[in-house]
């Protein structure tokens, strides 16, 4: 598994290229279209907060293997906490 925060294409597709990946996580604002892309399953984080709307966003990534349900820290995301 490799996870990404807002990662470029190019930089995910490195990885790929780099080392045997089986499974993407991302844990920042990349839009489906885009975790989609390399083709491989993958797990969405989303930072849950007050008002946040769990079916809305697994609306969204309607693709992912799981949803990860991660903690909200303003100004932080994924490996920033």
């Amino acid at each position: 598994m490799a996870l990404f925060v807002d990662a470029g294409h190019d930089s995910v597709a490195e990885a790929l290229a780099s080392v045997p990946i089986d499974l993407l996580q991302f844990h920042g604002d990349e839009p489906a279209a885009d975790c989609e892309s390399y083709g491989l399953p993958y797990i969405k984080a989303a930072r849950v907060q007050p008002g946040f709307e769990l079916e809305r966003f697994n609306s969204r990534y309607t693709g992912a293997c799981g949803i990860l349900a991660d903690t909200y820290q303003a100004g932080a995301q994924g490996r920033d906490r």
